[in-house]
């Protein structure tokens, strides 16, 4: 069965899998800086860092304002590589514009958090507010990829900032720090992106007309997918944000580290979902051997990734966080959720269906948030798993009816 549906879309399948190569790759370096970093940092330290980033990546969710999205769509729709070209130079432009803005916001928002959180971290965001401008190119730089078909650039991009951090995390080891581990994690995303870009070859050609296009989309698409998806990501940092009011930055190290164990589970299905983009602007409706080949193989992976967790946990991170062994299965269940809807994900933001996109992820992760506010104080970090899992699966059955309500439109 699985051999005929490969063999069905060979084309796709030949993306998918280099895609996701590069994504288990990426996801394999992702853990690995995760266990240099609980065993140099510490779970207190270690907790620190996860907030760090939780903080600076939860309000990077404000900076897209529609622009990323409405420029894969438009690139995807491109059909010379001048074009494509001067298109991604407008987009780098106004993402530079953006990284700095972006970077005076965190600025800013160091005299607010300790007092917010009751940690003691003011300084070293007002350090690193100068580095973190490059996240959102970070951010740019797949979406550019997705719409453009670069498959080969994206799956070095998914890897090589991560094999440059290792380099760096073994090269300062003796000096490591939460500060530190975070500026070498930013320089390592600043090098990644500067390769990307010479290899891209952006102009300016044509940029009044390429900014008339763009802001168009962006009014009648964009926007919209802006709006879901701050609601959307916005509940994966609440639950974190949460724990740490709650609980604290340990245990938000904890939870941080299960789900990043747990998230390879979603990469087959953002592989494929990404691969058949640009085929899903001129589909009525996404093959079946798509939904298939999904199912299937999100079947296989979750049971492995179950079947392997205690000896993961044993092996790379002891007992220092023993108790995600039992968040681990819960978790997955609440992405195999997620890996089920990213195909019709995929194929609603290629038909320009960005108020469902937009309803999807509004709806979805209140529910997530309410149950967050609900069950962590009484259950702790198996409250925050249950709350995840329910809203995983009311986002897959809103996406379900508004995938059917588009076909028969």
């Amino acid at each position: 069965m699985i051999k005929s549906l490969l063999h069905s879309r060979k084309e796709l399948t030949q993306q998918t899998i280099v895609l996701l190569i590069s994504q288990i790759l990426g996801m394999a370096l992702a853990i690995s800086l995760d266990i240099f970093n609980t065993r140099i940092l510490g779970r207190e330290a270690f907790g620190t860092f996860t907030f760090i980033n939780t903080l600076v990546f939860s309000l990077l969710l404000f900076f897209d304002f529609g622009i990323f999205s409405s420029g894969s769509r438009l690139l995807a729709l491109v059909k010379n590589k001048d074009d494509e070209r001067s298109m991604m130079g407008l987009l780098f432009l106004i993402t530079l514009v953006i990284g700095f803005v972006f970077s005076i916001t965190i600025f800013i928002s160091s005299f607010f958090v300790d007092s917010l959180f009751s940690v003691r971290i003011e300084k070293e965001l007002q350090l690193i507010s100068f580095l973190v401008f490059i996240f959102p190119f970070q951010a740019l730089i797949p979406m550019i990829c997705r719409g453009s078909n670069l498959i080969f650039a994206l799956a070095i991009y998914n890897i090589f900032p991560k094999v440059v951090y290792l380099l760096l995390i073994f090269m300062f080891i003796s000096q490591i720090n939460f500060m530190i581990s975070f500026v070498l994690f930013a320089l390592s995303v600043i090098v990644g992106s500067i390769l990307i870009l010479l290899y891209l070859k952006p102009n300016l050609r044509n940029c009044e007309e390429n900014y008339t296009l763009l802001k168009n989309e962006v009014k009648s698409y964009g926007m919209k997918i802006y709006s879901g998806n701050i609601f959307g990501n916005l509940s994966q940092y609440a639950d974190r944000f949460l724990i740490t009011l709650f609980m604290n930055t340990s245990a938000l190290g904890a939870y941080s580290l299960a789900y990043r164990i747990s998230s390879p589970l979603k990469l087959v299905s953002q592989s494929l979902s990404v691969a058949a983009f640009r085929e899903f602007t001129d589909s009525k409706k996404i093959d079946m051997n798509i939904f298939k080949l999904n199912i299937v193989l999100l079947v296989v992976s979750s049971l492995l990734l179950i079947l392997f967790t205690p000896l993961i946990v044993d092996l790379f991170f002891g007992e220092t966080f023993a108790e995600i062994k039992i968040l681990i299965p819960v978790l997955a269940l609440g992405i195999f959720f997620t890996g089920l809807t990213q195909p019709i994900n995929s194929f609603l933001g290629a038909k320009k269906k960005g108020d469902y996109v937009r309803n999807i992820a509004i709806i979805s992760p209140l529910i997530n948030i309410a149950l967050n506010c609900i069950l962590v104080p009484v259950f702790g970090l198996f409250g925050a798993a249950i709350s995840l899992v329910a809203g995983c699966f009311a986002n897959l059955l809103f996406h379900i009816f508004y995938y059917k309500k588009t076909i028969t439109e």
